[in-house]
């Protein structure tokens, strides 16, 4: 693999444009069906408002003063027909935790401990896998738990996040020791609580997400804190290997990256420069064939940060710093204002939004009334009434 991330003499200066300027941090996405515009509205209960500039409702879904955050775009964050909404909150002790919506009666509740380490969703069960201390375990939506395993110590630190397979037979990690350079891909079987250690890395693994559409495939990215030689990779049980998602050229900054089907996925590229303005940016998609080869489909060409992909695979979203959530229509390769930005009180959180299940929708953090709520947009009956760029 070394090959492919040598030559690269610009990573020291784009790092260092991150670090005095973008410093972002952050930690959904699960089964949906076809979506159209059909939907019934499950979000009238909720106080509605409209966007000044595009005149899409918006629902506040969770409200402040506590601080609250979406769970990363890369996970799951629904039970079944939306009638559950995982999330982070410190309403309840002070301290961040995982907390559960019930959007029937909007009751809001914490379903884990404060200071819960790593955790994730199931994609179809409901079911939470977290780690406490060196015990993993298992919490079912009535809240009953069973141990699945241990994670061992000669492991080192875990790092990445975990992610469960779609056929919940996995759970995913990476694993470095102090001062190694060298990282592990590993995951446990759920059922027997036995480790397998699938590939090693010569750099640091973050974003671990199983695939939601194949269990073969595990994704993940090659962690800087900034932007790195080569951003995305991926690991095939079929395989055995470890290898390049989409090989970069140009020093293209890549980052972000999101399945988007069995073999494809979403990312952004930052134009960090002048150059790289004139270079492809913005949101775009490729297939595991297409990213070896280095070709990929631009579907839209602004400043980008996030992206996600539509269950339907009709819809993909981008966002950008001035907290714009816009709509893109990845066939026209089109992009239209759906959320306007605007930061309350100077709490200046990312959006990290992403589709609802059914695709009807989108869920998002914003501080637009001065604290961190997490509000969600219908997506408009036609694409044309939103304001074009």
């Amino acid at each position: 693999m070394s090959n492919i991330y040598q030559g690269k003499n610009t990573l020291f200066t784009r790092r260092h444009f991150l670090a005095s300027s973008l410093l972002i941090t952050g930690l959904s996405f699960a089964q949906g069906q076809d979506s159209s515009r059909k939907h019934p509205n499950l979000w009238n209960d909720f106080e509605m408002y409209e966007d000044e500039k595009t005149g899409a409702k918006i629902y506040k879904i969770i409200t402040g003063p506590s601080s609250n955050t979406t769970i990363y775009q890369t996970h799951p964050m629904w039970g079944k027909n939306c009638e559950h909404f995982y999330f982070l909150s410190n309403r309840t002790t002070g301290k961040m935790q995982v907390h559960r919506l019930e959007r029937k009666t909007k009751n809001v509740s914490p379903v884990l401990e404060e200071n819960t380490g790593n955790f994730s969703l199931s994609w179809n069960t409901e079911r939470i896998y977290f780690f406490k201390e060196e015990k993993i375990i298992k919490q079912e939506p009535n809240g009953r738990r069973t141990e699945i395993g241990i994670y061992p110590q000669e492991y080192g630190t875990l790092i990445g996040g975990i992610g469960i397979s779609a056929d919940e037979k996995w759970l995913y990690c990476a694993t470095k020791k102090e001062r190694d350079e060298q990282s592990i891909l590993r995951r446990i079987n759920i059922l027997t609580g036995k480790w397998e250690k699938c590939a090693k890395t010569p750099f640091e693994i973050g974003h671990v997400q199983p695939n939601f559409w194949n269990s073969d495939l595990v994704m993940f990215c090659w962690e800087t804190g900034g932007d790195s030689p080569q951003r995305t990779w991926y690991w095939s049980e079929q395989t055995n290997k470890v290898e390049p998602f989409f090989v970069e050229h140009n020093e293209l900054w890549v980052t972000h990256e999101v399945w988007w089907g069995k073999e494809r996925a979403l990312f952004t590229i930052w134009p960090y420069d002048e150059q790289h303005k004139e270079l492809p940016h913005g949101v775009a998609e490729t297939t595991i064939e297409n990213g070896e080869k280095s070709i990929i489909n631009l579907l839209t060409k602004y400043p980008a940060w996030h992206t996600h992909g539509s269950h339907n695979f009709k819809w993909v979203l981008g966002d950008d710093f001035d907290r714009n959530i816009w709509l893109i229509h990845p066939e026209k390769k089109e992009r239209r204002l759906l959320v306007s930005g605007k930061i309350g009180n100077d709490l200046k959180v990312h959006p990290h939004a992403s589709f609802l299940p059914d695709s009807s929708g989108i869920v998002f953090n914003t501080s637009r009334f001065g604290y961190e709520e997490i509000h969600l947009v219908l997506l408009p009956e036609k694409f044309e009434s939103l304001p074009s760029v």
